[in-house]
């Protein structure tokens, strides 16, 4: 696939996989600005790896390199192919030589899509993902056609892969890839079934090989029936693919429903030849009732991300999604977000939800963003034993007495990312607080639109200073051009561990806009230009600031 291809799909499905900063979980240790790391990274780079990104400068000197270079060397020289070329040639032709039997993108890849930038720099988040959709768009094919040139290179003198098991997990695969692979799943499943009628037949027309043979010897002197030779070749058994097994690792991220038919039926193929491990499901626009036929036929061993958020949500495909979710022993991450799933109507869909909740024993993320919970919340909490580590409520009806149960629970949930935004949380201002000051791991606080006055929002401000971990504050709503001002000056002076401050453009810039006030925004533009209080702020703030649009 060519470099201008590749990049086509990137800009074509890179919204895909940009949802709230990150679609896949991140490593909130992975903090790529520390200063200890800053120096390592700034250290001289190593011979090896100068060489390496002299090679595979050339194709002719990747192809040699493979031949003479102990196994060891390959993976420095395929991070320099992943780094050091805008040319996909050379990553081709290492994976066809690949001499290891497993191979992982992830430790090749130094900016990670699980990293906690993600979450900081919008910026960097989507320039990471396209990156990454590249990668996954030139690897996976590369792959699968590497294996089956194996059977027509097996008597060449270059050596082949022992590449049986490919990992691309933590990496968008886009709906196209998806397709591919599917493809060659129903492929492999085709010519397993017709190699083993071949040998049926074989079995059972064993005493017609004498005849056969005397007919042979007989087309040696006489011409060639075209005939005999086509059911001749009929009989011939193929072997596209390796006898041993082959294992692609990956996530699925589908909003399609031709991607999902054609999958799921490469789930449902019998083939022996390739098998699918899919870590995370991300399923959108399909309908929980066609999510819980997928989960029937996917490797339950695996999976440890569940997505399903704006899907079709009754009552009855409710109940029959909930009860498949305990056999995903290993799932760590449950999204059931835009799903308006309303906890107040019905006490028993509650039970069972809790009853579920309380069988996941390795959950640590939850996101129950657009369900109306209201009052509901402690009953959550207290289904789940473990410590939850993520936390999403997002316009979800919280009262009052739900922040009381977010306080009284911080000794069991002690939260890195926690979610509360668009809940009208001014009205609950002291509980709020007492919520957060009992938070001694948060490193991520979303409290977007909950209408918080310039008064409240400056104690919130104040107040979030003693969070000693907080790296990533998110305050968006209508606030005022000076009481922006004031709260990037404190906090400049008191969160030295703040690296990313999410605000709302102030209404005075906003809802000019909306007016179309011409005076007014010269009025305005003659105070302090949009420019340069985007320039103060950052001054001001000494951290990266966000400024989005105001949503009226």
């Amino acid at each position: 696939m060519s470099h201008q291809q590749s990049t086509t799909i990137a800009n074509d499905f890179s919204y895909l996989f940009f949802r709230n900063g990150a679609s896949f979980q991140i490593n909130y240790d992975d903090d790529e600005d520390e200063p200890d790391r800053q120096e390592t990274e700034s250290q001289p780079r190593k011979l090896t790896d100068i060489c390496c990104s002299k090679i595979v400068q050339n194709e002719y000197l990747t192809e040699h390199a493979c031949d003479v270079i102990p196994k060891e060397l390959f993976y420095p020289l395929f991070r320099a192919a992943l780094n050091s070329t805008h040319d996909d040639i050379c990553i081709n032709i290492l994976i066809t030589r690949w001499p290891h039997r497993v191979f992982r993108l992830e430790n090749f890849v130094k900016k990670k899509l699980t990293s906690l930038k993600m979450l900081l720099c919008e910026k960097t988040a989507l320039q990471r993902t396209k990156q990454a959709i590249k990668y996954s768009v030139i690897i996976i094919p590369r792959f699968i056609d590497s294996i089956r040139q194996q059977q027509q290179s097996q008597f060449n003198d270059k050596s082949l892969s022992n590449l049986r098991i490919l990992d691309v997990t933590n990496f968008p695969v886009v709906e196209l890839i998806l397709r591919y692979i599917s493809t060659h799943c129903r492929l492999a499943e085709k010519e397993t079934k017709r190699n083993q009628l071949i040998d049926i037949y074989n079995q059972q027309h064993q005493h017609l090989l004498p005849v056969l043979k005397s007919e042979d010897d007989e087309n040696e002197h006489h011409p060639i029936n075209n005939n005999s030779v086509h059911s001749t070749e009929d009989l011939t058994k193929s072997s596209s693919y390796p006898n041993d097994q082959i294992i692609i690792r990956f996530d699925c991220i589908i909003q399609d429903y031709r991607t999902y038919v054609e999958l799921l039926s490469a789930l449902r193929s019998s083939t022996p030849n390739i098998h699918l491990q899919i870590c995370t499901i991300d399923m959108r626009c399909i309908g929980l009732a066609l999510v819980s036929s997928f989960l029937d036929h996917v490797d339950k061993r695996f999976v440890h991300t569940l997505r399903v958020p704006y899907n079709v949500l009754t009552r009855q495909n409710f109940k029959y999604f909930l009860p498949r979710l305990p056999c995903l022993t290993q799932l760590h991450t449950l999204d059931l977000s835009c799903n308006f799933i309303d906890f107040r109507l019905n006490q028993d869909d509650l039970d069972q939800f809790c009853n579920v909740l309380s069988q996941l024993k390795h959950l640590k993320n939850l996101s129950l963003s657009g369900s109306p919970i209201t009052d509901r919340l402690e009953r959550i909490l207290n289904s789940i034993e473990q410590s939850l580590e993520i936390l999403n409520l997002d316009f979800c009806s919280l009262c009052e007495n739900d922040l009381r149960s977010l306080s009284q629970m911080s000794i069991r949930h002690q939260f890195l990312h926690l979610d509360l935004g668009t809940n009208r949380l001014n009205r609950f201002m002291h509980t709020l607080l007492i919520v957060l000051m009992k938070q001694t791991r948060l490193i991520v606080l979303d409290l977007d639109y909950n209408r918080f006055s310039s008064n409240d929002y400056l104690e919130l401000i104040a107040c979030c200073q003693r969070l000693s971990t907080l790296k990533c504050l998110s305050v968006r709503g209508p606030n005022s051009l000076t009481t922006q001002l004031a709260a990037a000056t404190f906090i400049g002076e008191h969160y030295p561990c703040l690296r990313s401050w999410k605000i709302a453009s102030p209404i005075e810039y906003s809802l000019n806009r909306f007016v179309g006030n011409q005076e007014q925004n010269y009025l305005i533009e003659t105070i302090m230009p949009y420019t340069m209080f985007v320039n103060e702020m950052n001054k001001r703030a000494k951290c990266l600031v966000s400024i989005a649009e105001l949503s009226v």
